[in-house]
């Protein structure tokens, strides 16, 4: 009986994360720092092994191994993980489920990571919403996704600057 439970549950968690329709017109919008970054901080270690072995198979700029909250939210709502920022400015990805403006390292205010924070990633949406990128309808039936999870979520600049040691 365990082991069917087992097995069950294995089998399930595979096709949760192959199962994509077509004809859904859900979005998926990301903010924040690294719990939701799929990609947007460009000069992270996190573009080099070990990361991304376990998932997708090669780095990619995820802070992690495996799947991060935008991968695992995208996968509920049965889409792909959207886009980044970057690959959908310079015209290599497309913005069929969404955009990921998440970057590793920002938060709410300005942190001493060179990145948007969440205010200036907020902007950024409103200017592809002025470029008529999508529709009320699209925003309608879509999600934002807020991550101020990481350590420098509430942490500003000042003109003393705070040094965060892991």
């Amino acid at each position: 009986m365990q082991s069917n439970l087992i097995d069950e549950f294995k089998e399930g968690t595979k096709s949760s994360y192959v199962v994509y329709e077509e004809t859904n017109s859900v979005k998926l919008f990301a903010f924040g720092d690294s719990y939701a970054d799929t990609g947007n901080f460009l000069s992270a270690p996190s573009y080099a092994l070990p990361y991304g072995i376990t998932y997708p198979g090669k780095p990619t700029g995820r802070f992690s191994d495996g799947r991060i909250l935008t991968d695992y939210v995208a996968s509920f709502m049965k889409i792909e993980s959207p886009a980044t920022l970057h690959s959908i400015m310079f015209g290599s990805s497309e913005s069929k489920y969404g955009v990921n403006f998440a970057v590793g390292g920002t938060g709410v205010y300005d942190t001493m990571v060179h990145g948007p924070n969440m205010t200036t990633q907020i902007d950024y949406f409103e200017e592809l919403l002025r470029q008529n990128l999508y529709t009320k309808t699209d925003l309608e039936s879509s999600i934002a996704l807020v991550s101020v999870a990481g350590v420098r979520g509430v942490n500003c600049s000042t003109d003393k600057a705070i040094v965060i040691k892991y």
